[in-house]
């Protein structure tokens, strides 16, 4: 069952409606999500329907096995080809009459990514003495790829669809130690393909270790500002997005599903009653979306489910934290050597630089690519040389989906 967070409990009641009955098709598909991916050829869906005008729902001319008053779910469904598959939905009335409906579609996806190539600093299967406690594994991935995961620890700051990516290993964080440190690295499409694995080897010698007065940190943080963890508690579990783990997206809108205790009678999420939790279900359903202001682009949401029993005492809790940046990016931000968009000097070489979006994966100064950015660093610098008079340089970023909007900075040379 899905729900929505509203303060008006007119339209809550108008928008719940739509969802459960979905006006205009009779039928819902509730499992899996609309337009998503899949690496089997055979799968399941599960959905909702309008108990008053439908008695009975065909996918792909297959009949679906009916529960409760209004729920439906069928298994065994094979997917024709591999891409997109478009599965026809219909809705039988008491007389026996078939309408079609909107048809409901799957990409079926069994190809994996290709293999990561790691460029800094070696390549793949390269043994590495490094100099430093602390070291950036960088590299690039197939344009397919959804997530990027080294040793087991999915990078949460990866963006889907980025072809680059970069692994924080310090001996501060844990991941970096005295001695061979094995890396490998896999891509994962949305599909949940996973490519083969990519594998680096840093020695770190215990001198430079002593040499920069650190000890190894036991601490699992591989990043700065890594997103918090997700957390499940007294039976109450996030199953989906992400399999119920912290995550970082451009997407805007998730359902958010998991199971609670057979004996909760009342589910909440963020203080929200979900008003169509049925008590005694297993089961429940969030709708988290930036049109109804419940998740906010630019930052982390985090959201915390809470059930409760009849007693109103609470049974357990579990969070899940979705760290949403924007798809789109406004230009880049000039910060040096001013941030006004003029400025004056008797150099004949200076550097300009500021910031940029996370999902720029290059910066353009005067059209030149600057081949010091690292994707996703959300910092550019360039020194630029002067000739006398007005020097202006125009600077935009690259993104997959095109570029962002130019600013400019016009130095004067004396």
């Amino acid at each position: 069952t899905q729900d929505i967070a509203s303060t008006d409990d007119e339209a809550d009641e108008e928008l719940v409606d739509d969802e459960v009955i979905v006006v205009g098709r009779l039928v819902s598909v509730t499992k899996p999500s609309e337009n998503s991916a899949t690496n089997k050829a055979t799968i399941s869906l599960e959905g909702l329907f309008d108990s008053d005008k439908v008695e009975a729902v065909y996918i792909h001319g297959k009949k679906a096995t009916i529960s409760g008053t209004n729920k439906w779910t069928i298994s065994s469904l094979t997917l024709a080809v591999e891409g997109e598959n478009s599965l026809k939905v219909e809705a039988e009335d008491a007389s026996g009459i078939k309408t079609e409906l909107d048809p409901f579609i799957i990409t079926y996806d069994a190809t994996p990514p290709a293999t990561p190539s790691i460029e800094e600093p070696g390549i793949n299967d390269d043994l590495v003495t490094i100099d430093d406690v602390e070291q950036i594994i960088s590299g690039s991935v197939s344009s397919d790829t959804y997530a990027v995961i080294v040793n087991d620890y999915k990078l949460s700051k990866y963006v889907p669809g980025s072809k680059k990516f970069e692994y924080y290993a310090k001996t501060a964080y844990g991941n970096l130690e005295v001695g061979e440190n094995e890396y490998e690295v896999i891509a994962e499409d949305k599909a949940g393909n996973q490519s083969e694995t990519a594998t680096i080897t840093l020695v770190l010698e215990q001198g430079t270790v002593d040499e920069a007065g650190e000890e190894v940190n036991e601490a699992s943080e591989y990043e700065e500002d890594e997103t918090p963890a997700a957390t499940s508690e007294g039976g109450v579990t996030i199953t989906e997005p992400n399999g119920g783990e912290s995550f970082t997206t451009s997407e805007t809108e998730f359902d958010i599903k998991g199971e609670v205790p057979a004996n909760t009678a009342k589910v909440s999420v963020n203080n929200y009653t979900l008003s169509l939790y049925e008590a005694g279900s297993t089961e429940y359903r969030y709708t988290a979306k930036s049109s109804f202001g419940n998740l906010v682009i630019g930052e982390k949401n985090t959201y915390t489910v809470k059930a409760y029993d009849e007693d109103d005492t609470l049974l357990g809790t579990a969070t899940i934290t979705i760290d949403v940046e924007s798809g789109t990016a406004a230009a880049p931000v000039v910060t040096m050597p001013s941030t006004t968009g003029t400025y004056s000097t008797s150099l004949n070489e200076v550097v300009i630089g500021g910031t940029v979006g996370k999902w720029v994966q290059n910066v353009f100064v005067n059209g030149t690519a600057l081949n010091t950015y690292t994707p996703g660093s959300e910092e550019w610098r360039k020194t630029v040389s002067l000739e006398s008079g007005e020097n202006t340089f125009t600077i935009y970023g690259e993104m997959e989906s095109g570029n962002t909007e130019s600013t400019s900075i016009t130095i004067t040379y004396q």
